[in-house]
């Protein structure tokens, strides 16, 4: 398939291209939703970008990023950063998170006790980044 029959293809919204095309790029940094924003609120187009690359969440619609931010952060916990400030405030989320990943602290809107004990238990480097999240 050359370049203007995907382009063809994705302005005519065929989603089994877009599924393709993430396929086929899952080892380059850019994201295909990023390039298909028609397809960033499609729950089968968000599930598969994520499952190839959890960064991917970035470029989801705020409705899907809420819905799958506990399954990616757990993956990546840094992905943390691209939630809306309610999934960062999201107890859950934010100790999956730190959980995976400690430093992912720096992205939450929420500490306290576990939170951060979590952190440094995942990430001993967390605590600096707490005390400076603390002043």
């Amino acid at each position: 398939m050359n370049l203007i029959e995907v382009m063809n293809r994705l302005q005519r919204g065929d989603k089994s291209t877009v599924l393709q095309l993430i396929q086929e790029n899952k080892h380059r940094m850019d994201s295909v939703l990023e390039y298909c924003p028609s397809f960033q609120n499609d729950m089968d187009v968000v599930r598969e970008a994520i499952s190839v690359d959890p960064r991917n969440i970035r470029h989801a619609s705020m409705e899907l990023k809420n819905h799958f931010a506990l399954e990616v952060v757990r993956r990546m916990g840094r992905t943390l950063a691209y939630m809306s400030d309610e999934m960062r405030g999201n107890r859950e989320v934010v100790l999956e998170a730190v959980r995976n990943d400690g430093m992912a602290i720096e992205y939450s809107n929420l500490l306290d006790d576990e939170i951060m004990d979590a952190a440094i238990q995942q990430n001993p480097s967390a605590k600096s980044l707490i005390d400076m999240l603390d002043e």
